[in-house]
């Protein structure tokens, strides 16, 4: 008996790394380790990064993958950054920080449900809204510039990355257009 395996496991792998990362995010902002935590979510962003790269070189882009890397990205860069920010400072704001907090999740699922939907082939020369990636690594890059013991001492840091919260999830469903590469001339 002779096993076959797949093409398409390579970026799947990738894809349930991504997932795996992202659920490694979550377990560290609920222990407090909010560095650790950031450093998941570009863990994450590397493996989503490499998903795609490996279905392109082995040929093996599916909608079955399509799929699994919005739900990837929904727990990685949706529901991760969302725990972070509820646990680095906003559960300190009562129900509207809940909200808050929960706006990279709800914003990222409604964008990546809009991106699957208008999704034609697997190539796409721009993306509408910001991708979810970006937002999450954006939430993480801050807490990375500022540090956690700042941002949770200053009143002020904790409404600029509230507001940046807010802001990164009004993007990704937001209706402009970014382009996925820089185009050379």
């Amino acid at each position: 008996m002779k096993i076959r395996i797949s093409r398409s496991v390579v970026p799947n792998l990738f894809t349930v790394l991504n997932i795996f990362f992202g659920f490694l995010c979550i377990l560290s902002a609920t222990h407090g380790k909010f560095v650790l935590a950031g450093i998941y979510i570009v863990c994450s962003a590397v493996c989503d990064t490499l998903d795609g790269v490996m279905a392109r070189l082995t040929h093996s882009a599916s909608e079955f993958g399509v799929q699994l890397d919005s739900l990837a990205d929904a727990v990685a860069f949706g529901a991760a950054p969302s725990v972070l920010m509820y646990a680095l400072f906003l559960h300190n704001f009562g129900p509207f920080g809940t909200l808050l907090a929960a706006s990279p999740l709800i914003f990222g699922a409604l964008r990546l449900a809009r991106f699957n939907v208008q999704l034609v082939g697997f190539s796409k020369d721009h993306f509408v809204g910001v991708p979810i990636p970006l937002s999450a690594l954006t939430l993480a890059s801050f807490v990375f510039f500022f540090g956690p013991e700042e941002i949770q001492a200053s009143r002020d840091l904790q409404y600029a990355l509230a507001g940046l919260t807010l802001a990164c999830g009004l993007l990704m469903v937001s209706t402009i257009s970014y382009p996925v590469l820089p185009k050379f001339s």
